[in-house]
């Protein structure tokens, strides 16, 4: 009888040893792959977090880089405007003035805001005073030289920004840009030529000043 009860005991006992073993290694394996699966949890939240702001900056930065495109067209397209403008404006009817009205002083003044070198003014109001008809002449072929200067800043200020902006250009528009360029290019020489080169020759004089000599 004893026996039989030692063995019953040592079964039950073994029995709740046996669960309790297998409770722990349930416990400690549940708690690895819990810790694991919370690990991995954090990895996809913080990977779904970077691609959330990666995206959002993508968004951003494609807005901006639209908006600064569509600020460059619109700019390009006035400068090219101003350029082609510039060179139109020297030939066909223009509205200048006669100068038959004006004084000395008032010539200095109009000299002055178009821009001629301080220096030159007194050169070309030398015979003012003089029967002034030809002195008016050389005037307007000196301020149709400027305005020539001015058509080729214009066209080369369109130029610069079409290579600095280069980036926000298409491949067909940055070709149509250089074509327009070119042409503007040809035509600035050819209406040079025909306009001043054709009856005046522009000499410089041993202290810069740019001197005019009317072909016969």
């Amino acid at each position: 009888m004893a026996f039989w009860l030692t063995v019953l005991v040592s079964v039950l006992t073994s029995a709740g040893v046996t669960s309790g073993i297998m409770k722990l290694i349930s416990s400690r394996v549940e708690h690895k792959y819990q810790k694991t699966i919370e690990t991995y949890k954090h990895e996809l939240n913080t990977i779904s977090e970077q691609q959330k702001f990666n995206y959002q900056r993508w968004i951003t930065d494609f807005s901006l880089f639209t908006q600064k495109k569509h600020e460059v067209y619109a700019e390009l397209y006035r400068l090219l405007l101003i350029a082609d403008g510039s060179l139109e404006s020297l030939f066909g009817l223009r509205e200048v003035p006669s100068f038959i009205e004006y004084t000395r002083e008032d010539m200095e003044k109009y000299l002055r805001n178009y821009q001629v070198v301080e220096g030159y003014i007194p050169q070309l109001l030398k015979n003012w005073d003089k029967p002034r008809n030809q002195c008016i002449q050389e005037i307007r072929e000196y301020l149709t030289i400027i305005d020539f200067q001015k058509a080729d800043k214009a066209r080369n200020e369109a130029k610069n920004y079409s290579l600095l902006n280069s980036l926000y250009l298409s491949e067909s528009t940055e070709l149509l840009v250089s074509e327009l360029l070119s042409l503007l290019a040809h035509q600035h020489v050819y209406d040079y030529q025909s306009r001043v080169d054709m009856s005046v020759t522009i000499l410089r004089a041993p202290n810069g000043r740019l001197l005019r000599k009317r072909n016969p």
